[in-house]
């Protein structure tokens, strides 16, 4: 199992810290043996103090005015009459991540310690805390800012620092272990980097989240949010010829992780509200929310006691304003998902996600900007943007409003989180939705897949009437092709919308045989599944490589 890395700060990766003196794990068994997880507990005590935060008002990712950089209102709409409705108290979220610094006055009274987990390794530091403190850091305590849930429970996991065996994974994703079987929900912000061969699909860790949804929460299912990725852009796709800063380098399917269905990707916003340029793109996103740039990060907690290559704000130590990526935006869901719980508790994990999808703000809807645009393959090849569909190949396209009256984007999902609308929400939410539905069909005919951006290999499937609403659709498929970048996949549902699950001119620059993509669409939430599904599988650079095939495709659509 390959190691998974942290998302942050525009790709870069910070070196791993030696930990302090202060911090120390206790085990009664497993010397040695760095699968084995050893609670934490801290020599010295945070002092307690009370007053108002000082940086508060500078986390505009929580509430954006006048007074912040980026534009005003471009927030997750936080205000802090909200924590006088909910605080996230009762709630706990596991941070599947590096290590905390578990000695951070800010983050101490909020930590489990006890039931949190450091893997027998060195302590990493650097971006855990920061994770951590845009959840829960404490409100009112005088002394930094606030998390988006201020009550709510921190459980530490340093995944990331131990080897990725699939006992390490299954100890840090279980929602039933006697560890952890009261965390509500699990924060990843964690993904892989730059990859020019494509990765497996885990089925080990699919069927731990899965499970998890099934009977962690006492049966209502615990709640997994992941990064979608930070590899929009990277020098691996040089744009001299081939490749497009239009196109993600590794958009979010790339990741296989991402196409877990029973995962929830968050994509990152900039302080304008537009995609942030770092932040992977793809059909497997639910939500956006703010995550900064290299020149706009976020206020959060800062490491302390360990390592780190973030800058301390002047004047306040273990703060930093630069912590950015789909690392920082992924908390910021995890804490409004805590609000929403801590207002309803009989809530599902599929009632969160929907409260969340039908709550989000549509943005960047390209009025100055010309962000709506749809990316094409011109005539001569090159990639391009146009105000409307044109006759060229349409390879992205711009906000898409599915059968079922809902607003969908690659680059934002359903749109960006809304703290207020989601709690509002919550309370009125009385239905829960009806069991999960899960029907797979398979199509064995495959093809020949053209050497022409004009000319598709198509093959379609039927669904019968079992399952009557789309919640997510997933797309299993086996390819050999020359040069897998040349590859664009395309999936229509019966009512005709369409969802781009892979676009073209990324970074895998190998060659495929046999290859078996797992893919997920989003876009069809709330259609109808009943009718004929139609795969299109476009080879988008005519050239001298030769033809690919289409083997055999599946859909897995899980609904009710």
């Amino acid at each position: 199992m390959q190691k998974l890395a942290t998302l942050t700060c525009l790709l870069t990766l910070y070196a791993c810290g030696e930990g302090s003196d202060e911090i120390n794990t206790s085990s009664s068994k497993g010397a040695g043996d760095t699968s084995i997880c050893s609670s934490v507990y801290y020599s010295t005590q945070a002092a307690n103090t009370s007053g108002l935060d000082p940086l508060l008002n500078a986390q505009w990712h929580l509430l954006n005015n006048r007074n912040n950089p980026g534009a005003a209102g471009q927030d997750i709409n936080l205000p802090q009459t909200l924590w006088n409705e909910a605080t996230g108290a009762g709630v706990k979220i596991a941070v599947i991540d590096g290590s905390i610094d578990y000695s951070h006055p800010d983050l101490q009274p909020n930590l489990d310690l006890d039931n949190s987990c450091q893997f027998g390794v060195p302590l990493s530091g650097g971006h855990a805390t920061s994770v951590a403190g845009l959840i829960s850091a404490v409100r009112n305590n005088a002394l930094g800012g606030s998390g988006a849930a201020p009550e709510s429970k921190i459980q530490g996991f340093n995944t990331l620092d131990a080897d990725p065996t699939v006992t390490v994974w299954e100890t840090s994703l279980s929602a039933t272990s006697e560890r952890n079987r009261d965390i509500d929900i699990f924060n990843m912000s964690l993904g892989y980097g730059i990859e020019t061969t494509p990765i497996d699909y885990d089925t080990n860790i699919a069927s731990m989240i899965k499970s998890g949804t099934e009977s962690g929460r006492k049966g209502l299912g615990a709640l997994y949010f992941k990064a979608a990725g930070n590899n929009f852009s990277d020098p691996a796709c040089s744009t001299e010829n081939y490749h497009s800063e239009l196109l993600p380098c590794q958009g979010s399917a790339l990741d296989p992780d991402n196409n877990i269905p029973y995962l929830m990707v968050v994509s990152s916003l900039n302080a304008n509200g537009t995609k942030a340029s770092y932040s992977s793109s793809g059909a497997n996103i639910l939500f956006s929310s703010p995550g900064g740039d290299s020149r706009t990060g976020l206020v959060t907690t800062n490491d302390i006691s360990l390592a780190t290559g973030l800058t301390d704000i002047r004047g306040f130590k273990g703060y930093t304003r630069a912590f950015s990526g789909t690392s920082a935006a992924t908390p910021l869901v995890s804490g409004v998902a805590a609000l929403v719980l801590e207002a309803n508790s009989d809530l599902g994990w599929r009632d969160v996600r929907d409260i969340l999808i039908r709550t989000a703000d549509k943005v960047d809807t390209g009025d100055n900007s010309g962000e709506d645009n749809y990316i094409v393959i011109g005539n001569d090849g090159s990639i391009l943007k146009t105000r409307t569909p044109s006759t060229n190949l349409i390879i992205e396209n711009a906000w898409q409003t599915n059968a079922a009256g809902l607003s969908y984007h690659n680059h934002y999902g359903f749109g960006r989180i809304n703290a207020a609308n989601a709690l509002n929400s919550a309370k009125s939410y009385s239905a829960n939705l009806p069991d999960l539905i899960s029907v797979s069909t398979e199509n064995g005919s495959g093809g020949v897949i053209p050497n022409s951006s004009n000319n598709p290999l198509s093959s379609s499937l039927s669904i019968s009437s079992e399952l009557s609403t789309v919640e997510s659709v997933q797309l299993k498929l086996e390819l050999s092709h020359p040069y897998a970048s040349d590859l664009m996949v395309k999936l229509i549902a019966p009512s005709g919308t369409e969802s781009i699950v892979m676009t073209p001119r990324n970074a895998l620059n190998a060659e495929i045989n046999h290859y078996e993509f797992t893919l997920l669409s989003q876009m069809f939430y709330g259609e109808t599944a009943a009718g004929s599904w139609q795969l299109q599988v476009y080879d988008t650079q005519a050239d001298a490589f030769a033809t690919g095939t289409l083997h055999s495709w599946s859909l897995t659509i899980l609904g009710h």
